[in-house]
């Protein structure tokens, strides 16, 4: 059997401090990439959101501009382009298109003549008037809903 000598070398002895420094760097690398992936989990849900209610608001302002548009379609005649809604004319379309926007958001809606002359308006004191063509185009281009 051999037996044990004692030496005079210095045994290397890892103390507390390399554990705790290891444990401290592994808690703030933790910490720093549970915020950072919260962070972008909140932006995310940001632009997801915005991007389902825009979707949600074009689909519905569509699906109105085409019950406005049938009800055009459905109730002006050829006759109707010559002269200006008024009276029981106007108070019947005006009915058919306020049923049509039942609900909806929609402020306004014009039907313009090929000579640019409004013929009916929501806004019944509008009626008549005359638009130079820039005027109107820039109306119409002007991000506001149309149909044609």
């Amino acid at each position: 059997m051999a037996a044990l000598t004692n030496t005079d070398e210095e045994v290397p002895v890892v103390t507390g401090s390399f554990k705790n420094e290891r444990i401290k760097s592994t808690l703030i690398f933790t910490i720093a990439s549970v915020l950072l992936i919260g962070f972008i989990g909140v932006a995310l849900g940001t632009v997801i959101t915005r991007t389902v209610q825009y979707h949600v608001l074009e689909t519905y302002m569509l699906s109105t501009i085409t019950q406005v548009g049938a009800v055009v379609t459905a109730h002006v005649d050829e006759d109707d382009f010559k002269t200006p809604f008024s009276g029981t004319r106007y108070d019947e379309f005006n009915a058919h298109v306020h049923e049509a926007l039942d609900g909806s958001n929609i402020e306004q809606v014009n039907l313009w003549s090929p000579s640019r002359t409004l013929l009916f308006s929501t806004m019944k004191d509008d009626i008549g008037i005359t638009v130079e063509e820039d005027t109107l185009w820039s109306r119409l281009d002007s991000g506001q809903a149309t149909v044609f």
